[in-house]
């Protein structure tokens, strides 16, 4: 992909198009707008839905995944290396911290892959700037001011009778939803922030009929192309509601849902996936990954929500009979470093594994594990592309053939049936 003109790369510009997606948040209005078509070739799929699980501040992969018998990790981590009773044993090198015990039925029914030492080349320890990478799934000397899946779904649009291309919940950040700048005259992407999807539906029929504006406001041009999108979206999913309206066993199956934040957004989800509506990639946030200090507790409780959250999820896709639909990914900006530091804690790091779940993926451990003797300047060297784990998604999850010139080089894992 070529560099973007100095203009393009304005990180003051940058920084207003995240803000804004913040902003109208509370509003519950969509964001986006659809770019300039890319001419590609494609079989498309659009029956399988993407859910990408942002793990915020940068998630510690040695203390998630651990080479519980490589005597450099108990040298590198003389107080956070987690003894073998916090231990769930996968293989005769790696287990996972017993916090994630919930998922390990997955792992158990082939439904869990661990895709190992994911990163990218001259990795960048700034939360934003790292994000930004991965959001965009660019280089990190490339500035991309739109992400990966709104450039992918700008080129190859799914059917118009979804209910919504993307929905975002928790963090009202779009991340690789992100929109590019919108162009007067062209319609909303149909992208939306959701705190709850009764109350998206509620405020979304309350907005009053669109208006045209002057095209010499573009400003309000893209307001008024986002209230469209947002009462647009809100009356397919307020027909896709009656389906289970006045569902009382529904209700009480949503409340049993883990109440910790994370398991509220995956409630939110499994309401959508219960009314049967179809959209293509729902984006779920999970905070507080960053564990410069105290890591031990805190990342045992915040691996625990995730686990717990992603087990009911998958229970309820289940009895939903959809969980052969569903592929379920997470990421983060970077792991940690190696070693831990004086505030038993760990730093801003580079690889780190991720899990991608779901009926059809294709269980076990795939890539190779960091080398613990290898260290650059205390980081772990990654060994496989952060593209090439985002482009197996985006290929393997809607059978495309083709995706994006960013991602198109890197052939797929084989990740997903």
């Amino acid at each position: 992909m070529p560099k973007l003109a100095p203009k393009a790369a304005d990180p003051n510009r940058r920084r207003l198009l995240r803000g804004l997606s913040a902003a109208i948040a509370p509003m519950i209005l969509p964001c986006g707008f659809l770019i300039p078509k890319i001419s590609l070739a494609a079989e498309r799929r659009w029956d399988r839905m993407l859910i990408l699980i942002e793990l915020q501040g940068g998630n510690d992969g040695l203390n998630t995944l651990i080479p519980y018998r490589d005597d450099a990790y108990r040298a590198l981590r003389p107080t956070l290396g987690l003894p073998v009773d916090h231990l769930v044993m996968l293989n005769d090198t790696a287990a996972l911290h017993s916090a994630l015990t919930p998922m390990v039925s997955m792992w158990e029914a082939g439904e869990m892959a661990v895709v190992q030492s994911i990163g990218y080349e001259r990795p960048n320890h700034s939360h934003f700037r790292s994000i930004e990478i991965w959001d965009a799934a660019s280089s990190s000397d490339e500035v991309v001011p739109e992400g990966w899946v709104s450039r992918l779904f700008a080129a190859q649009r799914p059917p118009a009778e979804t209910s919504a291309e993307g929905v975002i919940f928790g963090r009202p950040v779009l991340g690789p939803l992100l929109p590019a700048p919108a162009e007067a005259g062209q319609p909303g992407r149909r992208f939306v922030v959701m705190d709850s999807v009764k109350n998206f539906t509620r405020r979304g029929l309350s907005l009053p009929p669109p208006a045209e504006a002057p095209a010499e406001t573009p400003a309000l041009q893209h307001l008024l192309s986002t209230q469209a999108v947002a009462g647009a979206v809100a009356q397919k999913v307020a027909l896709d509601l009656k389906r289970i309206e006045g569902n009382e066993a529904l209700e009480k199956r949503l409340a049993a849902f883990p109440q910790h934040a994370f398991g509220k957004q995956c409630a939110e989800l499994a309401r959508l996936l219960a009314a049967e509506s179809k959209i293509e990639v729902a984006k779920l946030s999970h905070g507080g990954f960053d564990t410069h200090v105290n890591q031990l507790g805190n990342h045992a409780r915040l691996l625990g929500e995730l686990a717990s959250g992603l087990a009911a999820l998958r229970t309820f896709a289940k009895e939903q009979g959809v969980w052969d639909r569903l592929v379920i990914a997470t990421y983060s900006e970077f792991g940690r470093r190696a070693g831990e530091n004086k505030s038993a804690g760990t730093d801003h790091g580079t690889a780190a594994p991720h899990f991608v779940l779901g009926g059809k993926v294709k269980g076990g451990m795939v890539g190779t594990a960091p080398d613990l003797t290898k260290l650059q300047a205390g980081d772990l060297i990654h060994s496989l592309p952060m593209q090439r784990y985002i482009a197996s998604l985006a290929k393997e999850t809607w059978g495309l053939s083709q995706t994006l010139p960013a991602l198109d080089p890197f052939e797929p894992l084989g990740l997903i049936t």
